[in-house]
């Protein structure tokens, strides 16, 4: 164990960390920061080098707020607990939030929540949690998030603590406590429902937040093994469908561009759902 970690093992021993402080570099993790003295954030582990360090960080829980599924059985050969309790880039939903802040109040810590790069979800969940526990004020929240790197685009998100305050413990007494190693995750034909849902409303009202959560349902899309599977050609669509989300933020009301992006759905669904 390297001095580094042993010196923040013991600091976290004792409550002697700063919030909000990051800890680079961490081997297989990446944007690690530490929020409180028993609450880390950052990216998914990155192989046993991530499971590794975090054991070395002296965490026992993992709680993953991502879609993806988690490496339950890496995580236990290192003798971690994973939680899966995922959320999306549009916000947090309430009884989810409630799950997370009551995992993080009741769940043996040090606790490490991640997303999958660290920046967004992941720190959005926890430091609203925080909140919900008197642990963290909104301001410092926010601020937390920005130094994670939160992008001010996912407005459901870096504004999510301004709507909390802190929740009566018997309150979250009365949130279930069944809290999944692996939580059933989104496939490809859910995540399609909600890229749809999501096009509608930019075609009723061209709005740029909705074209940045069209980029992440793309990119999400992306990283799902079903896609993969299907081979490049499918894969290269979602890619385009990405970039085309991405031109449609700088201009929603532009119409050529809603055109262009319309080419692409048609073109995916005559190929591979129609």
């Amino acid at each position: 164990m390297t001095a580094r970690l042993l010196v923040l093992c013991a600091a976290l021993a004792v409550g002697l960390v700063a919030a909000d402080a990051p800890v680079r570099p961490v081997k297989g993790l990446h944007n690690v920061r530490q929020l409180t003295p028993r609450v880390l954030s950052g990216s998914s582990p990155y192989g046993a080098d991530g499971f590794a360090s975090l054991r070395r960080l002296g965490v026992r829980t993992v709680l993953s707020v991502d879609g993806a599924a988690p490496e339950v059985e890496l995580a236990a050969r290192h003798g971690l607990r994973y939680v899966h309790l995922p959320v999306g880039y549009d916000g947090v939903p309430p009884a989810q939030l409630a799950r997370i802040t009551k995992a993080l109040r009741d769940l043996p810590g040090p606790v490490y929540v991640h997303c999958h790069r660290g920046q967004h979800r992941g720190p959005a969940a926890a430091t609203s949690a925080l909140v919900c526990l008197g642990e963290m004020t909104p301001g410092d929240a926010v601020r937390a998030m920005r130094d994670a790197g939160t992008d001010p685009r996912y407005a459901g998100l870096i504004g999510l603590p301004h709507t909390l305050a802190p929740v009566p413990p018997a309150d979250l007494d009365r949130v279930p406590s069944n809290f999944p190693a692996r939580a059933a995750t989104a496939d490809l034909t859910q995540l399609m429902v909600r890229i749809d849902a999501t096009w509608d409303r930019l075609k009723s009202r061209p709005d740029a937040h909705d074209a940045v959560l069209l980029q992440e349902h793309f990119r999400e899309a992306r990283r799902l093994p079903e896609v993969a599977r299907r081979g490049d050609a499918f894969v290269t669509l979602f890619e385009q469908a990405e970039a085309a989300a991405k031109r449609l933020e700088a201009g929603p009301e532009r119409v050529e561009v809603r055109a262009a992006s319309q080419r692409l759905c048609t073109q995916c669904h005559a190929k591979f759902r129609d």
